[in-house]
C-alpha cells in the first residue's frame, strides 16, 4: 500500500516477516511474554477478558507476572523455580512455535488480540502478533495451550512480597513497572533493565 491508501474494511493485513527464523537452536529462556484479549469469551459475570503474563529468568530462579485472567486485575507476583522454563520450552517444542515465528497481521474485526515473545540467552526470538478476527491467528496456533499452563503457575512458587525485586521504578514518572516490560505503559519512556 503506497501513502494515502486504504485497506479494504475486514480485509486482513499481512507485516509477517518473511525471513523470521523457523527454527530455535537455544533452548535456555531468558524471558517470555504473552497479552491476549478475547472479547469472544466474555460473560455476563466475567466481562474481563485481557490477559497478560510475563516469565523472567533471574539468578536460578523464575519471576512470575500475571494481571487479568482468573485473577480479574488484580497482579499476581510469584517466584518459581527454574524448572518452569524447561516445562514451557517443552510446549514451545511440542507445539512447533517457531513455525509461527513472524507471523504478524491483523484486520478491522473486534474479536481478539495477541502477543507473544519469547527470548533465549542466545539472542535468539519468537515473535507472533495477531489483531482482529481469528483470520489473523496462525492455523494451527492455539494461546489456550499456554495460557493454560500459565495460570497454573499462579498456583506455585512463593509470593513476592518486596515488589522492588520484580519492578522497577521509571525515571520519568515515578510509576512502577514491572521488569518484563521495555516500556512505561503511564508515559512511554523506554525502561533500562536492571
Amino acid at each position: 500500500m503506497g501513502f494515502g491508501e486504504t485497506t479494504q474494511f475486514g480485509a486482513a493485513e499481512d507485516y509477517t516477516d518473511k525471513k523470521a527464523s523457523k527454527s530455535i537452536v537455544s533452548k535456555n529462556i531468558e524471558r517470555f511474554y504473552l497479552s491476549f484479549f478475547d472479547m469472544r469469551s466474555a460473560t455476563v459475570k466475567n466481562t474481563n477478558r485481557f490477559y497478560e503474563y510475563f516469565l523472567i529468568k533471574k539468578e536460578d530462579k523464575c519471576l512470575y507476572h500475571c494481571e487479568g485472567g482468573t485473577n480479574s486485575n488484580i497482579p499476581s507476583d510469584r517466584r518459581l523455580e527454574s524448572e518452569v522454563f524447561g516445562e514451557l520450552q517443552g510446549l514451545i517444542e511440542d507445539n512447533n512455535l517457531a513455525a509461527f515465528n513472524g507471523h504478524s497481521k491483523r484486520d478491522t474485526a473486534l474479536g481478539a488480540r495477541m502477543t507473544l515473545k519469547v527470548d533465549y540467552s542466545s539472542k535468539e526470538s519468537i515473535f507472533i502478533y495477531c489483531e482482529g478476527s481469528s483470520a489473523t491467528f496462525p492455523f494451527g496456533f492455539s494461546v489456550s495451550v499456554f495460557s493454560d499452563f500459565l495460570e497454573a503457575c499462579d498456583e506455585k512458587g512463593e509470593k513476592i512480597e518486596d515488589i522492588s525485586e520484580i519492578y522497577v521504578v521509571c525515571p520519568c514518572c515515578k510509576e512502577k513497572v514491572y521488569i518484563g516490560k521495555a516500556w512505561c505503559g503511564n508515559c512511554g519512556a523506554d525502561i533500562k533493565q536492571r
